[in-house]
């Protein structure tokens, strides 16, 4: 959960924006054409680390999805990711404001375990230059080298009673704007791949 994971130094892009700020619209085309990279943010240090990305993966309060009407449940979701050896290298929770995952050599695929009613779909971008296809909750997706960019979407009861959004931190240092179901988040063609992984429910 990105609490007792070490960081090591990494170059990054200074730029003369706070975080908090929005340059725009992070939405990546599927094409991947056009979008590339947006960021709101990027650190003014070069070591990337739990501690510094953490003010960026950190939420001001807990999920906040009503309960569905079937099962009178919070529909949640636990994401992990892996390395091309399939070993868990992290993980994080949606209805938790603080967690988060980090990898500062990134990750090669992605699981997400999602609890009581609706489903969820995702797929990686990779630096293979393609989007691999999809996978469904409890599914994990193929390693097709090392992730640079993610698209989620979800369905059922989960989609009709909240949203889910994602950010990411690159290996440079960017930090993407949110993006919700449906949208991709993190860099196309860019050479970066992510390092940091927030997902967030919301109602």
């Amino acid at each position: 959960m990105s609490s007792d994971t070490q960081g090591t130094e990494t170059q990054s892009e200074t730029i003369s924006i706070g975080p908090g700020q929005s340059l725009g619209n992070n939405s990546i085309e599927e094409s991947g054409q056009a979008g590339n990279t947006v960021s709101d943010g990027s650190f003014e240090h070069t070591e990337l680390n739990v501690d510094s990305i953490r003010p960026f993966m950190t939420t001001p309060h807990d999920a906040d999805v009503a309960e569905d009407p079937v099962l009178n449940l919070v529909p949640l979701a636990t994401y992990y990711i892996y390395n091309s050896a399939g070993d868990r290298i992290d993980y994080g929770y949606t209805q938790d404001n603080q967690s988060f995952t980090f990898s500062p050599e990134g990750f090669k695929r992605i699981l997400m375990e999602h609890q009581n009613v609706g489903r969820w779909y995702y797929r990686t971008y990779t630096t293979e230059g393609a989007w691999g296809p999809w996978a469904a909750s409890g599914e994990t997706t193929p390693d097709r080298g090392t992730v640079t960019a993610i698209m989620v979407r979800v369905k059922g009861y989960t989609h009709k009673f909240g949203e889910v959004y994602y950010r990411a931190v690159l290996n440079d240092g960017t930090v993407t704007d949110w993006a919700k179901s449906g949208e991709a988040c993190g860099s196309i063609g860019s050479g970066k791949y992510i390092v940091g992984l927030k997902d967030y429910a919301l109602e």
